[in-house]
């Protein structure tokens, strides 16, 4: 069940949501803008909400400079959160989740248990590397195949699981 409920959130539904510039944005994005904002939600209850930033406040492209950040509503385990993240992968991509096991292991390594209040925000640094921070401070920069376009792709891709909340966090709704 957890793991639905995982999943579930990583898609999500679409809400509003406002918080200030993270600092590690702010650090490494000049400029850094509000592109948009979601938040996820099983039923009534909010698993995060999260926000997409831009440099220079230029639209939204996946080649461009951004940073995506999620701000937890709710408590999960990293392995939680790593077996979600390669489960949308593997769905995006129509192939089985055991295709990116040595991928989830990565995840794992770079992702932390979180409770409310906790944030991770990723940014990408080239089309198969990501930058991962948790609560500010770099947690991990992880290589992996076309990583960027893979990870990004579930919130921001043509094929995420809700494209209402990748269009508000695009800035298009």
């Amino acid at each position: 069940m957890k793991y639905i409920a995982m999943t579930l959130a990583i898609w999500g539904t679409a809400a509003s949501a406002a918080l200030s510039t993270p600092p590690e944005v702010q650090a490494n994005l000049d400029n850094a803008s509000l592109t948009g904002a979601a938040s996820a939600s099983i039923l009534t209850k909010t698993i995060y909400d999260a926000q997409l930033w831009s440099e220079n406040g230029k639209p939204f492209a996946m080649k461009d400079d951004f940073a995506l950040a999620l701000t937890y509503k709710a408590s999960f385990k990293a392995s939680v959160l790593a077996w979600a993240t390669v489960f949308e992968i593997a769905r995006i991509e129509d192939t089985k989740k055991k295709e990116f096991e040595d991928l989830e292991d990565k995840l794992v390594t770079c992702f932390a248990d979180v409770k409310r209040g906790d944030r991770f925000t990723a940014m990408p640094l080239s089309a198969n590397n990501v930058t991962f921070f948790f609560n500010g401070q770099k947690k991990c920069d992880l290589s992996y195949p076309k990583l960027t376009e893979r990870f990004f792709g579930i919130w921001l891709g043509p094929k995420t699981r809700d494209p209402k909340v990748s269009a508000k966090l695009k800035g298009a709704e």
